[in-house]
């Protein structure tokens, strides 16, 4: 299975220049892809480019399934809505279902973007994988601990329930049941990966780094590559680092193959992440 994550930057590269058959273009030279997962997908806002990337984009992926999870939705121009989220597009023959999560959105004293998770079940081999689309707060640290948390706690909840398998599908609405045995989180979640907030909130709470568990396996070069602050110096002085990510539950870790980031695209401020999974 290949699982690609993008923060598009709503279509907007290096050259401050929106580009959306840049993007989509890039993303069809990866071969086979089933999961693509993008963040700040925008649709009709005139500050970024006011087209409908979401139409737009799955227009370019026919054989894929489009799962939506907008953080707000707001009414616009001409009867339009304005709307920015995040975007999974899941290859038909592996689609399983999908839901989308309110994250939390704490009371601070920063700006903030309402946000959300989109969640996808695949098939994967003869189990059931649930993946996380999210893209979590850059201004508050408070805000993104919690959303990290959030998350944590949705993981524990859905293993919890395919492990014990008392779920029974029902009539109407209680046709759906949570039977993932493993999770993926994905995207944009604005922490650096040398960061005590990394370690205490994402690894020490049994999230596998699945960079880290690359290394160990491969024996590859320490150095990690950069996901961010390649090419925009404008927004991002410090330079290339990380902040976005694949992480895994503990059960994928003789799953994981290889995790490989696009450093040499300026399509967007942020860089692709591959992730190969075996069965």
């Amino acid at each position: 299975m290949k699982i690609l994550t993008w923060n598009i930057q709503a279509t907007k590269g290096c050259d401050e220049q929106y580009d959306l058959p840049r993007i989509t273009t890039l993303i069809k030279q990866y071969p086979q892809l089933d999961v693509i997962c993008l963040q700040e997908v925008s649709r009709h806002i005139p500050d970024l480019n006011a087209d409908d990337q979401l139409t737009l984009i799955a227009q370019q992926f026919p054989d894929y399934v489009s799962a939506w999870g907008p953080g707000f939705s707001v009414p616009g121009e001409l009867e339009q809505r304005y709307e920015f989220g995040n975007l999974t597009l899941v290859r038909n023959s592996v689609y399983r279902s999908m839901r989308v999560h309110t994250l939390p959105s704490p009371p601070v004293d920063d700006l903030q973007i309402p946000r959300t998770m989109v969640e996808t079940t695949v098939i994967h081999g003869d189990k059931q994988l649930s993946i996380f689309n999210a893209h979590l707060a850059f201004h508050s640290s408070q805000e993104r601990i919690e959303q990290i948390q959030a998350l944590t706690h949705l993981r524990d909840q859905i293993l919890e329930k395919s492990r014990l398998g008392k779920q029974r599908f029902g009539w109407g609405p209680y046709q759906y049941t949570d039977t993932s045995h493993s999770v993926v989180l994905c995207g944009d979640l604005n922490v650096d990966s040398e960061s005590e907030e990394f370690k205490t909130h994402i690894t020490d709470q049994h999230w596998l780094d699945c960079w880290t568990v690359q290394q160990d396996t491969t024996k590859s070069p320490s150095n990690r590559q950069p996901t961010c602050g390649c090419f925009d110096s404008r927004q991002w002085p410090e330079g290339p680092h990380v902040r976005d990510y694949f992480l895994a539950t503990r059960d994928l870790k003789n799953c994981i193959t290889r995790v490989s980031v696009d450093v040499e695209t300026t399509a967007s401020d942020h860089q692709p992440v591959l992730l190969e999974l075996t069965t």
